[in-house]
């Protein structure tokens, strides 16, 4: 998840809200697979995670074109291979 999170960090940090910084660093303490599986739709984000910044880095990583997948820079991993 350093991957997914960093990648984003390194494009978005800049321009997050202090509420949204405050998010992402709640959303960096959660477990790594909890985040994986959220981010993929595998389970259900939970509420205190479902913030506009987890869906700025959902929107960010995962494509609408194909359901289950990750974009991890510019290639895309099938969640099954993970």
């Amino acid at each position: 998840m350093d991957l997914v999170l960093g990648q984003f960090a390194d494009a978005k940090i800049a321009s997050l809200s202090e509420q949204e910084l405050g998010d992402y660093e709640l959303l960096m303490e959660a477990q790594d697979r909890d985040i994986f599986s959220w981010l993929t739709g595998e389970a259900e984000t939970p509420e205190n995670f479902d913030t506009p910044v987890f869906r700025q880095i959902r929107e960010f990583h995962v494509g609408g074109d194909k359901p289950g997948e990750l974009a991890v820079g510019a290639e895309r991993i099938p969640e099954a291979s993970k």
